[in-house]
């Protein structure tokens, strides 16, 4: 392969790089026999690597390029070590809705032992014939292990369960951590704790109160001061199937890390509010709306102000507008009830800062892209001629490009006024779906609405006409 001849003689390779994109298209058309036969020649032929030249984990491939480097013929197995990686990604997710569920319970695994929940039947190809040569190699080339738990399978799961994996942590510095740096973990724990594997899922639930505990005393002011769990603590939501009877590991974690928090001083709650419903939102559906409802009350309680954090990226839209509905409900519930602030404290009194947090709260919802978020603001704005969204909704909508279902609605409705405030955005960002709003806008009821949709038709047509010469440019190259 050139690529791979390219690497060895330059001793430099990444699989991002425009080299590493073209193996990825190239997947497809190889055999993967041919290519996995390929890879175990090349293993068992290349010499030892000089360990400070090569750096890869589950996303990436690369070297840290030196001249003097001893690691040329490794850097030359990179394009096909990346190949067969996307190869085992490719077998993994098509066996992923075949593999019939052979799990054990929980019972069966105290009596059979863990090595039970291994299945050599589940292996795929690349896991059959790399993986266990990579853990034949791995005793003298320690680079091996790390591809091999790239690449996973029952050798590899085998193997880490065959190593002292009960041992305690080393504490010289050498063992890895989980969150406070004095958190040391036995490096082999560690690794069978972050199996994405139906094994690795059976370990944890087997070992779950070593994982609980392991994941405490990773907990510290420091490790809080954030506002976010580092990903030292991702193990905890690799398993997301529960029950109301079996929770999962990351929910059994919550009360631990809500009592931490609700510990922490008042003037820390604007960061502890953005954990707690980071942590929630990665929960969820297993979170409840009132989880998120009390963590901010209890925040609004311990501050003048409150900014209102974003919710993870993990969530829906659909789910997002869910939750700060209901965040949004309780605090007009909670602050109709205050009593009215004094003439002398009317801009900073309880209730004005109250009515703030909830304007705030609906901003966070109307920027929602989604239809429950657009059905709201339009209602919102209908009902309410002073509302503050009228004077923002032109610039908001003058150069979007998410909020489709919101320029829907404005088109089918009966709104004039906001019918005038859309046309910018279709005219700014005319793709096929707001240039069918654009026409129902030429079909409104008011005449103004009508002028307005015509004059950006004719805007639109007239920019095409001028993209028309560019289209039929011949190409000089084929030309030659």
């Amino acid at each position: 392969m050139q690529i791979q001849e390219q690497a060895r003689k330059s001793r430099d390779y990444d699989s991002g790089s425009p080299s590493g994109l073209v193996v990825d298209q190239l997947i497809p058309q190889l055999n993967p026999d041919q290519l996995v036969e390929h890879a175990r020649r090349l293993l068992l032929s290349t010499s030892r690597p000089d360990p400070m030249n090569y750096s890869y984990n589950n996303v990436r491939f690369s070297t840290q390029h030196d001249n003097d480097s001893r690691a040329g013929d490794e850097v030359g197995l990179w394009p096909i070590a990346q190949a067969v990686w996307r190869l085992d990604q490719k077998l993994d997710a098509e066996s992923r809705n075949e593999a019939e569920d052979v799990a054990h319970t929980d019972e069966e695994i105290r009596e059979l032992g863990l090595a039970a929940a291994i299945h050599p039947d589940r292996d795929n190809l690349v896991e059959r014939r790399i993986t266990p040569v990579l853990m034949q190699l791995s005793y003298l080339n320690p680079s091996r292990l790390e591809y091999a738990a790239i690449l996973g399978g029952s050798a590899y799961e085998r193997f880490l369960l065959r190593n002292d994996w009960r041992r305690p942590a080393d504490r010289s510095g050498m063992s890895p951590h989980v969150g406070d740096y004095q958190n040391y973990v036995n490096p082999w724990f560690y690794k069978l704790i972050w199996l994405r594997t139906h094994f690795g899922t059976a370990f944890r639930r087997n070992q779950s109160q070593e994982v609980m505990m392991i994941a405490h005393n990773g907990l510290s002011e420091f490790v809080l001061s954030s506002g976010s769990l580092s990903t030292d603590f991702d193990f905890l939501f690799l398993d997301r199937e529960f029950s109301k009877d079996h929770p999962s590991l990351a929910m059994k974690f919550w009360p631990d890390l809500d009592r931490l928090v609700r510990s922490s001083p008042r003037d820390a709650q604007q960061q502890m509010l953005k954990m707690r419903w980071d942590y929630l939102g990665r929960l969820w559906p297993e979170s409840r709306l009132e989880d998120f409802i009390d963590a901010f009350r209890e925040a609004v309680s311990a501050k003048d102000y409150l900014f209102i954090p974003e919710l993870p990226v993990v969530l829906t839209v659909e789910s997002q507008f869910e939750i700060f509905q209901g965040v949004l409900r309780s605090e007009i519930d909670r602050v109709a009830l205050l009593p009215a602030d004094p003439k002398s404290g009317q801009f900073d009194g309880p209730k004005h800062r109250g009515e703030q947090t909830i304007q705030e709260l609906k901003n966070k919802l109307y920027l929602l892209s989604c239809e429950s978020a657009a059905r709201q603001l339009l209602s919102d704005l209908v009902a309410d001629p002073k509302h503050p969204w009228w004077s923002r909704l032109h610039g908001f909508l003058a150069y979007d490009t998410r909020h489709d279902d919101l320029l829907r609605l404005i088109a089918q409705s009966d709104q004039p006024k906001l019918q005038l405030m859309i046309l910018p955005a279709i005219e700014h960002h005319p793709t096929p779906n707001r240039q069918q709003f654009l026409e129902q806008l030429l079909k409104a009821k008011d005449e103004q609405v009508r002028v307005a949709a015509t004059a950006v038709k004719r805007t639109l047509k007239e920019l095409d006409q001028r993209r028309q010469p560019l289209r039929t440019i011949p190409d000089l190259g084929s030309a030659q």
